[in-house]
C-alpha cells in the first residue's frame, strides 16, 4: 500500500527532488518510482550505530542500508561522520548538510553565588537518550553533595520506566512541554548535559549553544 500510495503521488506532483528522512523512509524509499526526481537520503544516524542492539543485527542494518545505494543522487549527511559513513557503504555522493536553528538568542540572567547549579538535559525519556547515563552523573555528584549543588531536570517524558529511574535519582521529569517552555526552561538552566547513546546531529545541542549565557 505505501508503494502504491507513494508512487501515486510521485507521478501526480513531478518534483524535482525527494528528501527521505530517517532509516525507515531511506529503506524503503529506494525502491519507489522517483522518475526524473533527485533522490535525497539522511540517515540522521545509521541504524547500525545504535548500542543497545547485538552486533548481529548491527552487521545486518549495514546491509541493509547497502542495498541500492547508488539509487540516491545523494546523502545529505547531518555529520561529516554520516558524510564518511555514506561513502563506506557505496554512496555516490556525500554531502555535509548542517542542521541549525533560527530564533533569536536572548541572554539569561546570571545566577546569584550561593544558588543551586540547573543542569538540564532535554529530549524523549528513551534508551537512545540514555537517561541511565544521567542517573549515573546524579549518583556521583550526590557522593560529593558538599562540593557541588545541582538541581537536575530532564526536559521531556517518554518511557514511564525510564522516567521513574530518574525520578528515583531525584532528577526532576517534566514530561513533554509546549515549544516555548522548553526554550525557556534551557535558557534559564546552567549546564546542558547531552547523553545521548548515539545521535546524528541533534538540534538540541545548536540550541543550548545559541542560548549560552
Amino acid at each position: 500500500q505505501f508503494f502504491l500510495s507513494a508512487n501515486q503521488r510521485i507521478k501526480q506532483l513531478q518534483p524535482d527532488v525527494i528528501h527521505l528522512h530517517s532509516s525507515k523512509a531511506g529503506f524503503l524509499g529506494r525502491f519507489l518510482t522517483v522518475g526524473k526526481a533527485k533522490l535525497i537520503y539522511t540517515p540522521h544516524c545509521y541504524a547500525f550505530e545504535r548500542e543497545d542492539i547485538s552486533v548481529y543485527a548491527q552487521k545486518f542494518y549495514r546491509i541493509l542500508e547497502g542495498i541500492r545505494i547508488k539509487k540516491f543522487t545523494a546523502i545529505a549527511g547531518c555529520s561529516q561522520r554520516e558524510c564518511d559513513l555514506a561513502i563506506s557503504l557505496g554512496a555516490k555522493k556525500a554531502e555535509l548538510l548542517n542542521n541549525y536553528v533560527t530564533y533569536q538568542s536572548n541572554a539569561g540572567n546570571s545566577v546569584p553565588r550561593g544558588e543551586k547549579i540547573n543542569l538540564v538535559a532535554l529530549g524523549r525519556v528513551a534508551k537512545q537518550k540514555d537517561p541511565q547515563f544521567l542517573c549515573h552523573v546524579a549518583e556521583h555528584i550526590l557522593q560529593h553533595e558538599s562540593a557541588i549543588q545541582l538541581n537536575i531536570t530532564w526536559i521531556g517524558g517518554g518511557d514511564p520506566s525510564l522516567e521513574q529511574q530518574l525520578r528515583d535519582k531525584g532528577i526532576e521529569v517534566t514530561g513533554m512541554l509546549p515549544r516555548s517552555e522548553v526554550v525557556e526552561r534551557l535558557r534559564n538552566a546552567d549546564i546542558y548535559l547531552h547523553t545521548a547513546a548515539w545521535e546524528g546531529m541533534p538540534l538540541t545541542i545548536l540550541e543550548a549553544a545559541k542560548l549560552t549565557r
